[in-house]
């Protein structure tokens, strides 16, 4: 995986997509700060440098965006207490300032981002980032797109479950 500016993931102010099956072995724990699971992301390290991650820590789905010039987001902070064993499709969305995160097809929380997401001069991980929150489960059809997929498109995705996908990005 390269990093540089066109990466599907440098998303600075663009609108996006990240959807993912997620099964979870053990339940979410940790804090908000410090997530036990975490999905998908891309950062440089820990502390205050150019990150960004999908997770679950402290009881709630967050997406968190870092970096000296911004501090740390934790953004929005959506309640989330997985059944172990069980599959569910996660989502976060960004529609201009405005993150969704969504679970099994629905939104669940949304909150404004007042700054651009920062693009790390690291790899992509999925499944850890910053050397913390390694997922104790199965992640599936771990998927980024380069524009806001809309609400019937998430719900088509969740209610289809593991199969192939069939939404053009």
């Amino acid at each position: 995986v390269g990093v540089g500016d066109d990466d599907l993931w440098a998303f600075g102010n663009k609108n996006f997509t990240i959807e993912l099956w997620a099964n979870f072995a053990t339940p979410g724990g940790g804090s908000v700060n410090h997530p036990s699971h975490i999905f998908i992301g891309n950062d440089e390290g820990p502390g205050f440098v150019n990150k960004w991650f999908f997770a679950l820590g402290g009881g709630v789905l967050n997406f968190h965006v870092n970096g000296p010039a911004i501090g740390d987001r934790f953004l929005p902070q959506v309640p989330f207490s997985p059944v172990l064993g069980q599959w569910y499709h996660l989502a976060v969305t960004k529609i201009g300032p405005t993150l969704t995160i969504f679970v099994d097809g629905v939104p669940a929380g949304s909150a404004d981002l007042d700054v651009p997401i920062p693009n790390a001069n690291a790899p992509l991980t999925i499944g850890q980032a910053e050397s913390l929150g390694f997922f104790s489960g199965v992640l599936d059809e771990v998927t980024i797109y380069n524009r806001a997929l809309a609400s019937t498109e998430l719900q088509a995705l969740a209610s289809a479950g593991l199969t192939v996908k069939s939404i053009k990005d």
